[in-house]
């Protein structure tokens, strides 16, 4: 969806996936690079990837140093992905022009220092928010709800 979205504002669209060798049916208009190789090409740096041994700190002091001068970082996969005192510092040297977030490494995130940059963008995470999410939840409550006033019948 962020793709299509890109592609809308006339962006250039590259992307990166360890995983994933050919190109996804529909997006041929695309271009596949390995990450080394986008991070200097990149005006806009969006994140979508699981939190996992291999993508934990993926974005990282070297990383941040590739972008192009100016690049703005988005942020919303998992908290743990970047480098937070990395990107820190990148927004505040002016390595970076800008990041946008709605994961953070400790949630909620009372401490980080991201909370008063004025060139960082803070979300509330809506991953959840979805129709299906909150059907999902919403049956889960009621499920819960059953349960218990069973118990108290008992």
């Amino acid at each position: 969806e962020v793709a299509w979205r890109a592609r809308a504002f006339g962006m250039e669209v590259r992307w990166s996936d360890a995983l994933l060798d050919l190109v996804p049916a529909g997006y041929e208009w695309t271009r596949r690079a390995t990450l080394e190789e986008l991070l200097p090409q990149v005006d806009v740096l969006s994140l979508h990837v699981p939190l996992t041994r291999t993508t934990r700190g993926l974005i990282g002091t070297r990383e941040l140093a590739r972008l192009r001068p100016g690049a703005v970082l988005v942020n919303c996969a998992r908290g743990g992905v970047v480098d937070e005192r990395a990107l820190c510092e990148a927004l505040e040297g002016g390595r970076l022009r800008g990041a946008a977030l709605d994961v953070f490494a400790v949630e909620p995130p009372a401490e980080s220092p991201l909370l008063v940059l004025p060139n960082v963008v803070l979300t509330p995470r809506l991953g959840a928010s979805t129709i299906e999410a909150q059907r999902r939840a919403g049956l889960e409550a009621a499920a819960i709800v059953i349960e218990a006033l069973g118990r108290s019948r008992g």
